[in-house]
């Protein structure tokens, strides 16, 4: 008893202890982390290009096997050598499949999905409510860009294609259509305004 009371009061000895914990969460998105680790468009778009096209082979894969397993669940009674000719016919599956470089429509679609993930992180209520059918918020940074919607992108609307300008407010308007040459180079038509006399 004597020696717990000579302890209590001694200064050496800390009657607390204090225990230090650190909290780690990952939850950063995949892209996010690709986007971190690439520091070069190119490389950051044929990245996101290959796990695009490794996800659409899984795709593939799970079908195939899908499909493979009921037709020879439908021919085969015995569990193992369904399981025998389903290996054996998955092998020979993927042996066969084309083993292509990336296109350029993969690095088309590649792109595509950056631009919507980073949209998504910027400006996630503009695009909730365009996909609702509603105009954006008058708060919003992109409410005088007219933003819509155009293959789940945001993008910027026509000159006119929502005139709600106030007086005074300019806009401008779209070509005429007669000054539109699809099938023509830009500048095959130019001309020059000059303004004083010419000598």
């Amino acid at each position: 008893m004597q020696r717990k009371e000579s302890l209590q009061n001694d200064p050496e000895v800390k009657n607390t202890a204090t225990v230090n914990t650190i909290k780690v969460e990952e939850d950063k998105e995949p892209m996010n982390k690709l986007i971190d680790y690439y520091s070069e468009w190119h490389k950051l778009k044929r990245a996101v290009a290959w796990i695009l096209k490794l996800k659409r082979t899984l795709q593939q894969l799970k079908d195939e096997r899908k499909e493979l397993s009921r037709t020879i669940i439908q021919a085969e009674k015995d569990p193992e050598k369904q399981r025998s000719k389903l290996e054996h016919h998955m092998k020979k599956y993927k042996s066969t499949s084309e083993k292509k470089p990336l296109t350029l429509d993969d690095l088309v679609a590649a792109e595509s999905e950056i631009i919507k993930f980073s949209q998504r992180q910027q400006f996630n209520e503009e695009l909730q409510a365009l996909q609702k059918g509603k105009q954006v918020s008058r708060n919003s940074q992109l409410f005088r860009l007219d933003p819509i919607l155009q293959d789940s992108i945001l993008r910027v609307g026509g000159r006119l294609n929502k005139v709600t300008g106030k007086v005074g407010e300019q806009k401008m308007a779209n070509l005429p259509e007669d000054r539109l040459l699809p099938d023509k180079p830009p500048f095959t038509n130019t001309g020059v305004d000059f303004f004083g006399p010419l000598m």
